[in-house]
């Protein structure tokens, strides 16, 4: 009998720690991802930094890139040198000859919110359109 009592000591002890353990990586998991989440700490927009950077360093830097660079009215030439090579192009027609394009750069990933894109539309050759947007919206605006 004394020895059973023991026996269920250890497990509720074990199950306790266990069950500590698993609360414990839920709170770090949520803590990791909110701040993840947030606009987080802003950095200033430096070219070099964008082309060579992850992309939390690109998600730091959209703010400052949307605010000191007017980037509708410029043309492939002069993002290319800004931000480098696209992440990914679409054509509105399928054809890569078409003068209505699409420019993404990856920007951010999320369990919750998917990846987050810089999405600059061209219209022959020249920025029309700048925003930040997410997969889901990039599917329905397509």
């Amino acid at each position: 009998m004394n020895s059973l009592n023991k026996s269920r000591k250890i497990i509720i002890l074990i199950i306790g720690i266990v069950s500590f353990f698993i609360l414990l990586s839920g709170v770090l998991f949520a803590i990791y991802f909110r701040a993840f989440l947030s606009s987080g700490s802003q950095t200033p927009f430096i070219s070099y930094e964008w082309k060579e950077g992850d992309r939390t360093t690109r998600h730091t830097m959209y703010d400052d890139l949307v605010k000191s660079n007017n980037l509708i009215g410029m043309n492939t030439e002069e993002i290319n040198q800004l931000l480098g090579k696209c992440d990914e192009y679409h054509s509105t027609t399928g054809n890569m000859d078409d003068a209505d394009y699409y420019w993404d750069y990856i920007m951010g990933y999320s369990v919750f919110k998917g990846h987050e894109m810089l999405y600059i539309h061209f219209e022959n050759d020249i920025v029309t359109e700048v925003s930040r947007v997410r997969v889901n919206d990039l599917q329905t605006i397509r």
